[in-house]
């Protein structure tokens, strides 16, 4: 793949979409939608639950709009990376103790790709917490692990259980406790060459400072996975590409590629929608009939709350009178009301598909980062999707002269 190509394209199908992306569309309201937006979602709530799935599942659709099927294919273009299959690897039962199927999943996957590297010595495992991925990366092997954390509490549980059920792994890993930078500097760098930096889902700026660290160490390989991209505090465009011609997201756009690509089920759909019909009448009469403009937040709801009445969601949330329980259910089934929830809902489905294209953008920045300074660099999605859709890794590499 032609990264800097890539990141050119994702950057100028973006750019047009930046203002959608800008803030959720419940919060625009009474502002209207772009004029294609609002034909995409009327097309989108004559569509059968079937329909939708496929559509927000990147699936081929049977979706007639051509405008809305052209903007489906050009995102699964700019966001289609090459697949690890599973691999050889499975996690023995002395590993797989409390661990549930996804990160059993994650560990085995990791573990497959640096079976793959010949000659790992050292693995630098930076936010590593209680050290399951430094444990099943030195388990059977040669190899010592560095399982760099700042909370000192989930590395000594993890001490615990490698003591527990598995002291030989615990006598090749060192527990670092450290607030991690690009910067932090590790002994164990200046005795080891053939070293495997490795950060599995590290949070917002660690994932960036991962790969700076890879880098400035001129460490060997590098396999890297970021999520929590709304954490991030400017620490994206690292590439020259991104720094002189990138887009500058808004928190709202990183909030959406942090929990994009989930893969939906109709039950999940169902229960996607049936909340937020309830939210989004709720801001409806807030705004139309009490006239409070602004966005109001609710905190957290738990699912019983959308089993009961419209009412008794509002009056609980909202803090609204119950002489109003009538006024507002009668709101809530209006024929006005359900059409311009049902409307909202569907352009949200469009905005969402944004998601994967920004999270795309922000790792093909890392990876062109790594490959301008002379480094092999090389995206694959790692994970399946219905287990970890946070799935796409920089896998990296020092050029030998």
């Amino acid at each position: 793949m032609n990264l800097e190509a890539r990141l050119d394209s994702i950057t100028e199908f973006l750019r047009p979409w930046l203002n959608l992306l800008e803030v959720e569309v419940l919060k625009r309201y009474p502002e209207p939608l772009p004029l294609e937006v609002q034909t995409w979602a009327r097309e989108l709530q004559d569509s059968s639950m079937e329909e939708l799935l496929d559509f927000i599942n990147h699936r081929k659709s049977a979706i007639r709009n051509e405008g809305l099927q052209g903007f489906l294919s050009k995102i699964s273009e700019l966001t289609s990376f090459e697949t690890l299959s599973k691999g050889s690897y499975e996690l023995p039962q002395h590993l797989n103790r409390r661990v549930d199927l996804k990160k059993k999943h994650e560990l085995e996957q990791i573990r497959s790709l640096c079976e793959q590297l010949n000659g790992v010595e050292t693995i630098v495992d930076i936010g590593g917490g209680a050290g399951h991925l430094s444990s099943t990366l030195v388990d059977d092997k040669d190899r010592l692990a560095y399982c760099l954390d700042r909370n000192d509490k989930f590395q000594a549980q993890g001490k615990v259980r490698l003591r527990k059920w598995t002291p030989k792994n615990l006598e090749k890993i060192s527990f670092v406790n450290c607030e991690f930078s690009e910067n932090t500097d590790l002994e164990c760098l200046n005795s080891y060459d053939n070293n495997l930096v490795v950060g599995l889902h590290g949070c917002g700026d660690l994932t960036t400072n991962t790969i700076k660290f890879f880098q400035k160490s001129e460490s060997r390989w590098l396999l890297s996975v970021g999520c929590c991209y709304q954490n991030l505090n400017g620490q994206y465009n690292i590439s020259n590409f991104g720094k002189n011609r990138g887009i500058e997201f808004s928190k709202n756009a990183l909030h959406l590629a942090a929990r994009c690509h989930t893969l939906y089920s109709a039950e999940d759909l169902d229960k996607k929608f049936k909340v937020r019909r309830f939210r989004y009448a709720l801001h409806l009469y807030l705004h139309d009939v009490l006239g409070k403009e602004e966005f109001e937040s609710i905190g957290n709801t738990s699912l019983s709350d959308y089993e009961g009445s419209f009412s008794e969601y509002a009056i609980k949330y909202a803090k609204l009178k119950r002489c109003l329980e009538n006024e507002l259910n009668e709101f809530y089934n209006s024929e006005n009301t359900q059409k311009l929830i049902d409307h909202v809902i569907a352009a949200d489905l469009v905005r969402e598909l944004l998601g994967r294209v920004v999270e795309s953008y922000i790792v093909v920045d890392r990876a062109l980062f790594l490959e301008e300074r002379g480094y092999y660099a090389h995206i694959v999605e790692a994970f399946k999707r219905d287990l970890s859709p946070r799935n796409l890794l920089v896998n990296g590499a020092r050029k030998f002269v």
